[in-house]
Formats: structure tokens, C-alpha cells, sequence
């Protein structure tokens, strides 16, 4: 959405060499969505870890109450770990370039 996009570009020189992670929902899990930030994130140099959190209107949410599916705990699970790899490996471009 253009409320999400539009500081973007604002915080572009805070971005480069720092990781990043996805998590969306919709009824598709907010994948399409996912893919087009993947582009955003890779032209600010944002390194964003393969894993994502994809959270399903019609499976995660019942009777109007968010009740994820049991899967999803090792999903955010290994997405963090990733995180923390990812950032491990990232900062030493930062450190390396003063920023």
C-alpha cells in the first residue's frame, strides 16, 4: 500500500547491508505481495532471508480471532534463525564501510 511505500525512499540510506525478513497474509498468504517488497527491499540493498511467514486469511484466522496453524511456530522460528545468520553476515559489510 502507498502508506507502507511512500517513507521508503526517505529511509533508503538507513538500509543498505542490513537483513531483513517477510511476514504477509491475505488470502494467498500475502505471497505476491512478498515477491514485489523482495524487488523494493534488493534496490535499497536490504538482504532479505528466504524464509517467510505467509499467514492465511481463511486458516489462521477463525471466528474472527487470530489462531495461527500449527506450523507456523517452526516457520517464524526458522525465519528468525535465518535472521540472525543473515545479520551476523551483513554487518561486516557495515563495519567494513564505517556506516
Amino acid at each position: 500500500p502507498p502508506a507502507l511505500k511512500t517513507p521508503v525512499p526517505v529511509s533508503g540510506r538507513e538500509a543498505p547491508n542490513k537483513a531483513s525478513v517477510f511476514v504477509a497474509y491475505g488470502a494467498d498468504g500475502g505471497v505476491p505481495a512478498v515477491e514485489h517488497w523482495r524487488t523494493v527491499a534488493a534496490n535499497l540493498m536490504l538482504t532479505d532471508v528466504r524464509a517467510q511467514v505467509s499467514l492465511l486469511v481463511f486458516e489462521d484466522w477463525k471466528d474472527g480471532e487470530f489462531r495461527p496453524l500449527d506450523r507456523r511456530e517452526g516457520e517464524l522460528q526458522t525465519m528468525l534463525d535465518q535472521l540472525v545468520e543473515m545479520s551476523a553476515a551483513v554487518r561486516t559489510l557495515r563495519v567494513g564501510s564505517g556506516v
